[in-house]
């Protein structure tokens, strides 16, 4: 996808409210290519024949991952928050 093309999608998405993303991209340099007509033929077939929904599947588990972390570390300030006082007993 040519960079003025992803920024047209992107204004779309921005007029239809999408205000968030997630972002990636892979440009030639990444792949030690030139950024030329070749590098733009080939990255169109890869996104044609790439199956993105591994990724997708990736990133709802990462999401899923950090959601279950902060309810983790919220509750354990919660346990902390109940307890009049914490005090640790070093032996004499």
């Amino acid at each position: 996808m040519t960079i003025d093309k992803a920024i047209e999608n992107l204004q779309k998405a921005k007029l239809e409210g999408t205000k968030n993303i997630i972002l990636a991209y892979w440009s030639a340099d990444g792949f030690e290519r030139e950024d030329n007509e070749d590098w733009s033929d080939d990255a169109e077939t890869v996104e044609e024949l790439m199956d993105w929904s591994g990724t997708h599947e990736d990133i709802s588990m990462i999401l899923s991952d950090i959601k279950s972390t902060d309810r983790a570390i919220d509750t354990a300030f919660l346990d902390l928050e109940d307890q009049e006082s914490l005090r640790i007993k070093f032996p004499e």
